[in-house]
């Protein structure tokens, strides 16, 4: 099977954002589960679940871009791309932070949102290494192939 560059890269920031959202949803339903909360806007609250968590998936993507985690060389089996992983989601926590107190976004629950930080690090860990094992499932092949995962 023969992929793109674009096309790989692209799966993987749409795969890194999906996982972002899922964590958040995660949390929001834990949340729900044990005190009570919702997905949908409420009276008198700024900002909803659904888009703290698009904009901490945009941040996360922005930022894993700018460390260079969606190279078309990627072996998610070493621990250095993992450290990268990890470093790249606190620093797009802490951009997503300072967004939400420049322009002043409040009314959600810190529970949320630091519960769905942390399941979403540990969710772009395990889809980084799912999507490691699919893409060599695929036996992905040609000059793209060989440098898409280096694995094998």
């Amino acid at each position: 099977m023969r992929l793109d560059q674009r096309g790989i890269k692209l799966c993987r920031g749409m795969i890194d954002f999906l996982v972002v959202l899922i964590g958040f949803g995660v949390s929001l339903r834990l949340y729900n589960w044990r005190l009570g909360g919702t997905w949908v806007h409420e009276p008198g609250r700024e900002i909803t679940y659904f888009e703290v968590a698009v904009l901490f998936g945009a941040i996360c993507v922005a930022v894993f871009w700018s460390l260079d985690l969606y190279r078309e060389r990627a072996s998610v089996l070493n621990l250095r791309e993992y450290e990268t992983a990890v470093k790249g989601v606190l620093m797009a926590a802490a951009i997503f932070f300072a967004t939400l107190f420049l322009f002043k976004l409040g009314g959600y629950s810190r529970f949320i949102v630091i519960g769905g930080l942390l399941l979403a690090t540990l969710l772009i860990l395990l889809a980084r290494r799912t999507v490691s094992t699919f893409f060599n499932a695929l036996d992905v092949k040609g000059k793209l192939g060989r440098n898409v995962l280096t694995n094998s």
